[in-house]
C-alpha cells in the first residue's frame, strides 16, 4: 500500500462530467508500475446486497455504485 499513485488524469466521459464536484468520475493512473483506474462513486452498504456478493468484498475493499453510462461510455 506504500506505492504512490502517479500520472493521475481524469478520463471521465465528457457527457458524464458534472463539473460541480461531488459526482462520479474516473481517473487513469499508475501505481507500482501497473496501470489502474481510480473511480469515484457512492459507497454501497453491503448488508443490502443479495446473491452472496457481499461475501466477495475484501476487508480492504469497498463496493461503489456509479451510473452505468460512466463505464459504458469509456
Amino acid at each position: 500500500m506504500g506505492d504512490r499513485y502517479k500520472d493521475i488524469r481524469e478520463v471521465t466521459p465528457k457527457k458524464m462530467a458534472c463539473g460541480i464536484g461531488a459526482c462520479p468520475m474516473i481517473y487513469s493512473a499508475t501505481r507500482g508500475g501497473s496501470d489502474i483506474y481510480l473511480i469515484v462513486g457512492k459507497s454501497v452498504d453491503v448488508t443490502g446486497v443479495r446473491g452472496g456478493l457481499a461475501k466477495r468484498i475484501g476487508r480492504d475493499e469497498v463496493l461503489i455504485e456509479v451510473p452505468k453510462g460512466l463505464i459504458d461510455e469509456m
